[in-house]
């Protein structure tokens, strides 16, 4: 399966994980299109995305998936 929207995950300190999809920002970032991001739906609505995420954890000292 593909994704239909961007999306990113991180895992910037141990023991967590940061996933993340749809950014809106209302101000340019400085990292690309030079333009803000607000996706937005027919009437002006902020999108809303129903999404499920599946998440396997594998101690890798021992292989056994959590």
């Amino acid at each position: 399966m593909t994704n239909d929207r961007a999306q990113s995950g991180s895992a910037l300190e141990e023991g967590s994980i940061q996933l993340m999809q749809n950014r809106r920002i209302f101000a340019d970032d400085n990292y690309g299109v030079a333009e803000d991001l607000n996706e937005m739906d027919k009437v002006g609505n902020g999108m809303r995305v129903k999404a499920t995420y599946f998440v396997e954890i594998i101690n890798h000292k021992t292989g056994i998936s959590h």
